[in-house]
Formats: structure tokens, C-alpha cells, sequence
């Protein structure tokens, strides 16, 4: 946060001081005092003693439009937004439409990135006002990114007869993900004030794998008996273990929309849409029968031939290529209580044709009240199938120094079909994801330029589905399997 300047000071505490004290109640001799200490703190730019001063007059009962305006910039120039807020909001209440106020508050709310807040703030002033924050009322540009990463950990390749087909080593399959490339892109932009865009594609390409344990029949000679010219062969049916892979590719494009409006400058609303195309290819297979035929008997003098047929069951193999067209749409409502904001949200979406509605619940809380140290929690509940779903996130960011800023987030929960981040992250995954972890550092290279670089740990159910005897569906079963995702990117400040 940069320092307020001297003249905008000046000229605060000079309109400030057309305006009558409020002293309801009040001792004018001991009020004085306060007002008068808390102002030679003011001149000196001495905050910690103001703030010290005024806050021993406020618990003795004694306010005033001075006192909170003095309070409110002794908090901004000590680096607490947040605190800065709530007494230039008393202030305003006690001078309606006081354009100092307006001004000092706008400063506040957008030290805390309440940006379309502000910006609702910002339409109320009046044209001084507005030029004196800075602020182009029209289009501005507000930041741009591109990512890339890379996926890996949810190869198959060393998954065994065995452990695919069961107990009974009859017949097994599953579908899974292996490496996978990540491109995303976005940008966010203000076409006004008190509105937000951030625009945005994603582009996923992913190896994919069928695999299926089945027994393959031949025919094994067992003994050949001759009789002159003659000879007869006896064979019985042999089934061996098989592995078949059949190897995919499935490409996700998409593109997500989100518009965030302030009808006030204590809440605001996010629309948001996120759309994908996924197309891939699968094997599936089908039981069958097919004939075994050798040689049963030869007789060399006269040429005559006979032969063995068996029938064997087998299993065909088919190839498929499936498309779909996803979606999430969500409206969410983001409420401010000072350095506490209130998160809910309601979506509907459709991933592998699975419609599902979601609900989430949250807060975001400035212990430091600033952006030094950000929390948020969240919970999320999904409802398909038979039962609700439920899932968790808890995320921390750090601003470790004026260049270097971290983060981790924790989801955790029956993450399937879940969306987060105003719907941003998609997770319409075939394994069923458990527990997701992710850190991240972003390093300011320049007031423009920004490097960022994450790391995301994914543990997941990956489920497959084996036969039985004497049964004709199949049985299902998961085993756990890891992913590591790292993912680098350039982003633009405008």
C-alpha cells in the first residue's frame, strides 16, 4: 500500500473542519483535549499515538467526525485497511454525502481489492472527487495471464492380472487418465466501475488407457498316438492370462465467463459460466464365443483328414468416440462486514452427463486487516444421486515480502462434479477424488509483471470392476493412486 500524500491529507482534515463537533452528551472540556491530541498526532504523522488517543476517547464515550477521519487515516498509513474502513464509514454516517469521506473510504475498500465495491462507491462522488482517485470511469484493463502445466502420476502400467480381475482371476477393466498438458488464458477487465469481467479458455489434453485382464483360450496337445499310416492328436482347451491396453486421447476445450456488479459498497454478485467440449475415444468390450479347430486325425496312405472344433467363450473388443458438452452456471453473493466477508453461492451444472445442483457457504477473514495474510473457508454441498455430497476448502495467502506472495488451499471431500472459484476449476474427473492440496508462489518482477508457480498434489479412488462366478454383473472396486500437477505462469498487470 502506498503512502497517502501530504496535500490530500491537508485538504481532508481542512473540509473536515467546516463541519460542527458532535458532543451529545458529551464533556466539552475533556473532549477537546482528545480532539486536540488526537490533531497534534495528526500534524506529526505520529499513528501509533493517534490511534492510541483516539481509540481512549471513543471508549469513554466521546466521538466525532474528526476523531474518526483522524482514526481512519492513522489505520491507512499503518498498513489496516480493513480497521481504516469502519471509521470512515462512522464518519460518513455523521456527515451524509461528505465527499472526504467518500474519498478516504474508496481508498480503503480498494486497499482490500473490493474492487467493484469501490467502484459503486466511486459513482456516488462528485466529478472533484472522482478525478481525485484516479479512477477512469470508462473501460480499464485490469490484468491479463497465461498458464501452463503439466500433469503426471495416474499411469496404470505396472496394474497386474491379479490385482485387476479379482480373487477368481475371471475377467477385469477399468478406465483411467495418465499425463496430461494444461494451457490456460484470461483476462480480467473493468467496462465500469462497479462492474468486473474476467474472461478466459482452458485447453486439457489427456492420455487416456482401457485396460482389461482376460483369459485367452488355445488348444494344447496332450498326446499323439500312432497307428500305421495313421495318427490321431488329442488336444484339451488352455486358457492364459492376458493383459490388453487400448490407448485413447481426450481433448477438453472451454471457455468461462465471470461478471461481478456491486449493488452496494458492502456486497456485490458474481455470474459466472464455465462451458467445455470434451471429445475422446474408449474401448469397451463384449463377451462372445469363437471356435478352436486343429487337427484330430491324419491318415497318410489315403489323405484322410478330420479335425477338432471346440467352442470357447472370448471377449470382443470395440473402439467408440464419445463427445459431450459440459457445463456450470452459478450466482453468487460476497457480503462485507469490515475485515469478515460472508461467501454463498448456488450453481447448476453438468458434467458426464451427470446434472447435479451445488451449494456453498463461506467466509474470507483479514486477520492483519490487510492483505498480508488472507484466510477462506468453504463448504460445498452437491446434490445427485441418492445422497448429498460434501466437500471442504481452506486457503491461506501470505504476502511474505512486497515481491513475493504465498498461498496453499486444502479441498478435501467428495470432490466429483464439483466447480470452485466462481466455477473457474471444474472437477469432472472418472476417478473420485478425495483430497486435493495445492501451494503456489507468485513473484512480482516489476509493478507490471508477475511469475507465478504451483504445485498440486491430487489423491483419488481410482475405481475398476471385475467378474464373478456364476454371476453376470460385474463387481466394483477402487484402489488409491496419486497425481502431481505443476503448472507455471505470466501474469500482467495493467
Amino acid at each position: 500500500m502506498c503512502k497517502l500524500h501530504n496535500s490530500l491529507l491537508c485538504l481532508a482534515m481542512l473540509i473536515a473542519a467546516t463541519f460542527p463537533l458532535s458532543l451529545t452528551g458529551q464533556n466539552a472540556a475533556s473532549f477537546a483535549r482528545y480532539d486536540s491530541l488526537s490533531y497534534d498526532d495528526y500534524q506529526r504523522r505520529d499513528w501509533k499515538q493517534l490511534i492510541a488517543n483516539a481509540e481512549q476517547a471513543l471508549s469513554e464515550g466521546y466521538d466525532s467526525y474528526y476523531l474518526r477521519m483522524r482514526l481512519g487515516i492513522a489505520f491507512l498509513e499503518t498498513f489496516k485497511p480493513a480497521l481504516a474502513e469502519k471509521h470512515f464509514r462512522k464518519a460518513l454516517a455523521m456527515t451524509t454525502d461528505d465527499r472526504n469521506a467518500k474519498y478516504f473510504l474508496f481508498k480503503a475498500l480498494s486497499y482490500q481489492l473490493k474492487t467493484v465495491e469501490s467502484g459503486h462507491l466511486f459513482q456516488t462522488m462528485d466529478a472533484n472527487t472522482q478525478w481525485a482517485t484516479g479512477l477512469n470511469s470508462g473501460f480499464k484493463p485490469v490484468a491479463a495471464h497465461l498458464d501452463a502445466g503439466y500433469s503426471t502420476g495416474n499411469s496404470i502400467e505396472n496394474r497386474s492380472f491379479e490385482a485387476l480381475s479379482g480373487e477368481h482371476g475371471l475377467y477385469g477393466q477399468e478406465y483411467a487418465e495418465r499425463d496430461n498438458l494444461i494451457y490456460d488464458a484470461g483476462f480480467h477487465f473493468q467496462p465500469s466501475p462497479a462492474w468486473l469481467f474476467y474472461v478466459g479458455g482452458q485447453h486439457i489434453g489427456i492420455e487416456t488407457n482401457d485396460r482389461f485382464a482376460t483369459r485367452e483360450f488355445a488348444l494344447q496337445r496332450d498326446s499323439i498316438i500312432s497307428i500305421g499310416s495313421a495318427k490321431a492328436y488329442y488336444f484339451h482347451p488352455e486358457a492364459a492370462e492376458s493383459i490388453r491396453d487400448f490407448a485413447h486421447d481426450l481433448q477438453q476445450n472451454s471457455v468461462y465467463v465471470q461478471a461481478q456488479w456491486a449493488g452496494s459498497d458492502r456486497w456485490s454478485l458474481v455470474a459466472a459460466m464455465h462451458l467445455l467440449k470434451v471429445r475422446r475415444g474408449f474401448t469397451v468390450s463384449t463377451p462372445g464365443t469363437t471356435n478352436l479347430t486343429d487337427t484330430s486325425y491324419y491318415n497318410a496312405s489315403d489323405g484322410r483328414l478330420e479335425h477338432y472344433t471346440f467352442e470357447v467363450p472370448t471377449v470382443n473388443f470395440n473402439d467408440i468416440s464419445w463427445n459431450t458438452t459440459d457445463y456450470s452456471l452459478s450466482l453468487h453473493g460476497r457480503f462485507h462486514f469490515g475485515r469478515l466477508s460472508a461467501l454463498v453461492g448456488l450453481g447448476r451444472a453438468s458434467f458426464n452427463d451427470t446434472s447435479l445442483l451445488q451449494l456453498n457457504a463461506g467466509y474470507q477473514f483479514l486477520p492483519l486487516c490487510n492483505l498480508q495474510l488472507v484466510h477462506q473457508g468453504e463448504i460445498f454441498i452437491l446434490s445427485y444421486g441418492r445422497k448429498p455430497h460434501f466437500a471442504y476448502r481452506a486457503s491461506l495467502a501470505w504476502k511474505a515480502t512486497r515481491r513475493l506472495s504465498l498461498e496453499s488451499d486444502l479441498l478435501a471431500g467428495a470432490i466429483n462434479n464439483l466447480s470452485e472459484q466462481y466455477g473457474y476449476i471444474v472437477y469432472n474427473n472418472p476417478e473420485n477424488i478425495r483430497f486435493k492440496v495445492e501451494v503456489s508462489a507468485a513473484w512480482l518482477i516489476s509493478p507490471h509483471l508477475q511469475l507465478q508457480l504451483r504445485y498440486r498434489l491430487r489423491q483419488a479412488e481410482q475405481p475398476f470392476r471385475y467378474a464373478i462366478p456364476e454371476n453376470t454383473n460385474l463387481q466394483s472396486d477402487s484402489y488409491l493412486i496419486e497425481s502431481n500437477t505443476f503448472i507455471g505462469g505470466i501474469k500482467w498487470i495493467f
